[in-house]
């Protein structure tokens, strides 16, 4: 059985290092960023030291980022804003293709009145920027834009749209929890307001993330009860895993050119592998710009699902979309927005990899994609139910 883990849009394997970094913090002792002694100072130390590391990775002050357990979390404490916070009377315009973080946090909203607009996107996953510019009604509108798709890896057109946005007085908060760590992000160049990424998509541990707010203070406390992390997340901080976050931003800012060039070079020898045997239809947003690690493959007649369960029992990891929709026994939201039918939605797979995955992988998944390809074109199996 092989073991070929290209799923790295779900998460990523902690970096050694990383788990070295982590496993020191925990040798430590008791450490509490908010203690006066000197275990105290040495935790705020820590704290900072992967504050500082975090900003560099995306281009940002330190000051302007607060750690948070996950970007879900982060996600919605922006978009609760606009129901009882500063950004109260504001409405929404986001896309179709979101993480369900912020489409399901929208729909929320709309049930309570706020006025939600949401862009369709062409058959390359892209929004529109003159669709964007047109849905901005006033200076009281906040964007809310993935910076690059999950499923797809398809990158939005984020600074056209912030400079947009900006330029008719409205706030911009992109999601770039699959951006950051896999291709430049400097937020000193691009006008957003609110920017949201993740330890455990860039070899970190799960627990750790980081919200950017461009002006510190325009986010109110989450809850009362403490002044950690500047009074925005009151509660003691997770410093191991916020330490392991920091040396992982570290280590991708390092690597990003090496990181993204070698990656780059193994999705296109997968898909030319694919492509030159002759069981892909399509590769859905190859047409535009796509993050270098991500390719969502529809294939021909067969069923995607069932072509999904025999590369996991072979041992090969992939997707059918996000992970947070896995349970959904629907086809990928993102694909049909795109114009995909249900059947070409359901034959399509992700596979996502890592500069950790080997030409030898490679070549071995192509072969047994193709392998368990053809026994299921021979059998003319049903979608599973």
């Amino acid at each position: 059985m092989a073991d070929i883990y290209l799923d790295n849009n779900a998460t990523t394997a902690v970096h050694p290092r990383v788990r070295e970094r982590m496993s020191e913090v925990l040798d430590m002792g008791p450490l509490n960023p908010s203690s006066s002694h000197r275990q105290g100072r040495t935790a705020r130390s820590l704290l900072e030291s992967a504050r500082a590391d975090a900003a560099a990775l995306v281009g940002c002050s330190p000051s302007q980022l607060y750690f948070t357990s996950g970007a879900t979390e982060a996600n919605h404490r922006v978009l609760e804003l606009l129901r009882r916070g500063p950004l109260h009377g504001y409405s929404l315009v986001t896309s179709a293709v979101e993480h369900a973080s912020i489409l399901e946090a929208a729909q929320v909203l709309a049930r309570e009145g706020v006025r939600v607009t949401i862009l369709p996107v062409d058959s390359d996953g892209r929004v529109s920027t003159e669709a964007a510019a047109d849905a901005i009604r006033g200076p009281d509108t906040l964007i809310s834009l993935q910076w690059a798709n999950n499923e797809t890896g398809v990158v939005q057109p984020v600074r056209e749209i912030s400079s947009i946005a900006h330029e008719r007085g409205a706030l911009m908060h992109c999601d770039g929890v699959q951006a950051a760590g896999k291709t430049p992000v400097n937020l000193e160049a691009v006008p957003i307001d609110f920017f949201v990424f993740s330890s455990h998509k860039i070899n970190g541990p799960q627990g750790a993330a980081a919200l950017v707010a461009r002006i510190p203070g325009t986010l109110p406390p989450s809850l009362p009860g403490g002044g950690q992390e500047r009074g925005l997340r009151p509660g003691t901080e997770n410093l191991p895993a916020i330490a392991g976050f920091g040396l992982a931003c570290a280590i991708r800012a390092e690597q990003l050119l090496l990181w993204t060039s070698n990656v780059a070079a193994l999705r296109d020898d997968f898909e030319s592998r694919l492509n030159s045997s002759g069981v892909v239809c399509s590769i859905n947003g190859a047409r535009v710009q796509r993050l270098c690690n991500t390719s969502n493959i529809q294939f021909c007649s067969v069923d995607g699902e069932a072509l999904l369960l025999r590369l996991q029992a072979a041992g090969v990891a992939c997707s059918q979309g996000s992970a947070c929709n896995a349970h959904k026994p629907e086809p990928s939201f993102v694909l049909r927005a795109m114009g995909l039918s249900e059947d070409e939605a359901w034959g399509s797979l992700r596979f996502s990899l890592s500069a950790a995955n080997t030409r030898t992988e490679i070549a071995e998944a192509v072969e047994l994609i193709t392998f368990l390809h053809e026994q299921l074109s021979s059998a003319a199996l049903p979608r599973a139910v």
